[in-house]
């Protein structure tokens, strides 16, 4: 399926004010200044909340965090987003005060820049490192919070160190309740990478006349979220971060800091299999089958029983995981091996064994 973008820098004066569009044909953005009084990142609030990784710090209000120091744009506040190189970035999504109707054309505009600075702690340095490589920033509407449902827009890779206006053009194929701000590389597949985006002085949406001329198609099979779009979209994740997911050497736990026995930089294992349980959790229908490697043998047990608490720990039903004994009968049955465990995907009922 292709999904329909536009992205236009403009200049800052360039728009009418909101009071001179119709409220009629306006949809109305809470707290569009990201305001640290109300940027609560709460289902409960109607403002903004956090889309991002539990393992990671959410979205930061701006400035005077992580050595940013930019002036906002408009009014106190704006929010930082990141990526990091342990292919976890950040999210913020906000329920809007009424959907957008698919056959319409829509658009927003916010204002976008990167800090001169920006300064974080990255586990795989076990210190602080520099977040400033460019990124960019994609917009995609749902049914709920958080939801990748569909990719509305994206922006040019933002690399600019002042504010700087983007004009974003929606059109929905179906209604779209929610809406999601996720920060992204320039292509995860090839290596992820630590940096970073402001974000200031969005508008509300506003309808437009739809044109004829046809818009620039993004393929968003290649996206990464949270929320995988489709079943395909779920294999890929697990294709791509299954690889990483490796046992300590030292003690019953996942892998998280050097080890100098037996670590890779990318091994930051927490960071992969939480986006493959979070990604799990769209597909009811779907169970994951973690086949434990049998060395060391007298570990086997244990790190059975450490998965399958881990998976229940993040949220999964007894029925969407099996975690059993890893055996070598067709290598093709599995999605995803690291050098402890493999991954798999099976209708829930399906047999549970470890191969095929």
């Amino acid at each position: 399926m292709k999904w329909w973008i536009a992205t236009i820098l403009v200049p800052a004066l360039a728009w009418p004010s909101d009071n001179a569009r119709s409220q009629a044909d306006t949809v109305f953005i809470s707290n569009p200044s990201f305001e640290a009084d109300v940027a609560l990142f709460s289902q409960d609030t109607a403002g903004w909340i956090d889309c991002g990784f539990l393992s990671e710090a959410p979205a930061a209000v701006q400035p005077g965090q992580y050595d940013v120091r930019m002036a906002p744009k408009d009014q106190r506040y704006y929010m930082s987003l990141v990526v990091r190189e342990n292919y976890t970035w950040d999210a913020i999504g906000q329920k809007l005060e009424k959907p957008l109707e698919p056959g319409k054309c829509y658009e927003w505009t916010v204002y976008l820049a990167q800090s001169p600075h920006y300064v974080d702690y990255a586990r795989r340095h076990a210190g602080k490192v520099r977040y400033n490589n460019p990124i960019q920033l994609f917009i995609w509407g749902g049914s709920g919070f958080c939801q990748a449902g569909q990719l509305l827009a994206e922006t040019a890779v933002v690399k600019h160190k002042n504010w700087q206006a983007y004009r974003l053009v929606f059109r929905p194929q179906k209604p779209v309740y929610y809406i999601t701000l996720h920060a992204y590389y320039l292509n995860p597949l090839a290596a992820a990478y630590n940096g970073h985006i402001l974000v200031d002085n969005a508008s509300h949406i506003v309808s437009i006349p739809c044109t004829d001329q046809p818009e620039k198609p993004l393929d968003a099979s290649k996206v990464l979220t949270l929320s995988p779009p489709s079943l395909e979209a779920l294999e890929r994740y697990i294709a791509l971060h299954g690889p990483h997911i490796i046992f300590s050497s030292k003690k019953l736990e996942l892998e998280e800091k050097a080890d100098t026995d037996f670590f890779r930089p990318e091994y930051l294992s927490y960071a992969h299999m939480s986006v493959i349980a979070k990604g799990l959790r769209w597909f009811p229908g779907q169970k994951l089958i973690v086949g434990i490697k049998p060395r060391p043998k007298r570990q086997l047990d244990a790190r059975i029983a450490y998965i399958s608490q881990y998976l229940r720990d993040r949220g999964l039903k007894p029925e969407q995981y099996t975690v059993v004994v890893y055996e070598k009968t067709d290598k093709a049955a599995w999605l995803a091996e690291s050098p402890n465990i493999a991954l798999r995907l099976a209708p829930v009922g399906e047999s549970e064994r470890g191969g095929e």
